[in-house]
């Protein structure tokens, strides 16, 4: 995605406590930057657990506290389990894979 104010954040193969540290410093990072519309690329996500729930609940209250977008693409099976079990996947803007 080549658009203006538009970031993409891809994580690699597992979203969790640890790694999800690194979601949230891209977005506190980005938002710092001025941008507003993030999206996270989700196709490489194999694996999420609670922890990197938190950290995508965490980015969401970030952007929505600076009147932004987070939209999640390309959700693999198991993420997008965790994501509906926690009543979250509709707090996201998802794009088909």
């Amino acid at each position: 995605m080549n658009l203006p104010n538009v970031r993409v954040f891809q994580p690699d193969c597992i979203l969790s406590t640890l790694t999800g540290r690194d979601l949230l410093n891209w977005v506190t990072d980005t938002l710092a930057d001025g941008t507003t519309h993030l999206v996270i690329d989700c196709r490489n996500l194999g694996f999420m657990d609670v922890g990197g729930l938190g950290a995508l609940a965490g980015a969401l209250g970030r952007v929505r506290r600076a009147s932004g977008t987070l939209t999640l693409h390309g959700i693999p099976d198991q993420p997008q389990m965790v994501l509906k079990m926690a009543d979250m996947l509709n707090a996201f803007d998802p794009l088909p894979s």
